[in-house]
């Protein structure tokens, strides 16, 4: 008697445990179904395929996280967004709870949320992320980058909590700065954020200017130039001292053989060492020229001209005894004058015109280069407006 019950209980776990596979088995090829008629824009039979998985396994937390990431792709093709998310939102929630330690699908359900306007639970969503995994690369990325689009609406609370998502990341990986920067740039539109999360090195910001130059971000150039002579004086004091000194000293010696009575044209070499002719600036680099400039303000006007290559003309740099007065791109290919205003001491001063983003096109067999011609000072005159 004993055995022949034995025996009926082996059998009846053998029956469940082959109808326990045979779902699984079956799940696995719903789920296939889904995923192939998804990828043919077939979404409706899609969320019934991905439904039915749900059905044949309702325990399976990475079921419920596919389904939710297809409701959260297929919000992004049709017109009903907000359905197609609340359904992403009960989807990761049911996979939150039947696996809370994952991280990655916290960090979705709090993505859902922020695309919902639910910001504060999106806030909290990302936070539980990054306490069950907070070295994850890629969620502090994405959550630093989803932050991002939305940062003018974002509390200061907030905003220092995205701030320090993108410190990790940039911390972490130099190949990451091409994508940051550029998102900071353009949804939070606010340069001093790119150079607060910045890691604080000569390096570092040395790699954010290469970016400007790289993207022709311009109108930060300053801005950034006064970080990296910042980190370059604190990290190498005396490398830097001796730099200021020998520019010191050329524009001294470029002022005492103008006093001399020598007609010193421009004169000057590029980045690689080669020497400027006739003010023709095919590389980038500095050329400099001494002026008798009059007392009080006055009026650099310099004649220019630019050849411009991947649709972006040269940029000019304008400096007078070592400080800027201006710059600007030379955007035309005839000569023109281009005017910088200062208020001087008078005398002999050096003129410097930094070439800063030399630069061609071989697709289109294009160089870019700038051509300085004659540089002189007048009295403001009618030229000054206050």
């Amino acid at each position: 008697m004993k055995r022949h019950i034995i025996n009926m209980i082996i059998i009846t776990v053998f029956i469940f445990l082959n109808g326990a596979v045979a779902l699984l088995w079956t799940a696995e090829r719903q789920l296939d179904k889904a995923k192939k008629l998804e990828s043919n824009y077939r979404f409706k039979k899609a969320k019934e395929k991905y439904q039915s998985t749900l059905r044949l396994n309702p325990f399976n937390a990475q079921y419920f996280a596919q389904s939710a990431e297809f409701s959260l792709r297929a919000s992004r093709q049709h017109k009903e967004k907000e359905i197609w998310l609340k359904e992403a939102e009960e989807l990761f929630q049911r996979a939150c709870k039947l696996n809370p330690e994952h991280a990655e699908y916290r960090y979705m359900l709090g993505e859902v949320c922020l695309e919902l306007g639910k910001r504060e639970e999106a806030l909290d969503d990302f936070k539980l992320a990054l306490e069950k995994d907070p070295y994850n690369f890629r969620n502090n990325y994405l959550i630093a980058y989803n932050l991002l689009k939305v940062w003018r609406s974002l509390s200061e609370a907030e905003k220092s909590f995205a701030k320090d998502r993108l410190g990790f990341i940039l911390s972490s990986g130099e190949n990451y700065k091409n994508n940051i920067y550029p998102t900071i740039i353009y949804f939070a539109k606010d340069f001093k954020l790119a150079q607060q999360v910045t890691p604080r090195s000569l390096k570092a910001h040395e790699q954010l200017y290469s970016l400007i130059e790289e993207n022709n971000l311009w109108q930060y150039r300053r801005a950034q130039q006064n970080m990296v002579d910042f980190y370059r004086e604190k990290e190498d004091f005396k490398a830097f001292s001796q730099h200021r000194k020998e520019e010191r000293e050329l524009l001294q010696w470029l002022r005492f053989k103008k006093s001399l009575g020598d007609e010193l044209d421009w004169v000057g070499t590029s980045r690689n060492g080669n020497v400027y002719e006739d003010g023709e600036m095919y590389w980038s680099g500095t050329m400099h020229k001494v002026l008798d400039i009059p007392a009080h303000r006055s009026i650099i006007i310099i004649r220019a001209k630019g050849e411009s290559a991947a649709d972006i003309w040269p940029y000019m740099v304008v400096e007078l005894d070592g400080e800027e007065i201006g710059e600007t791109f030379v955007d035309k290919p005839e000569w023109r004058e281009y005017h910088f205003k200062i208020n001087s001491s008078g005398g002999l001063k050096v003129l410097s015109v930094t070439f800063a983003n030399d630069g061609g096109d071989s697709n289109q067999d294009t160089d870019r280069n700038l051509y300085i011609g004659e540089a002189k000072a007048t009295p403001y005159g009618i030229w000054w407006n206050d």
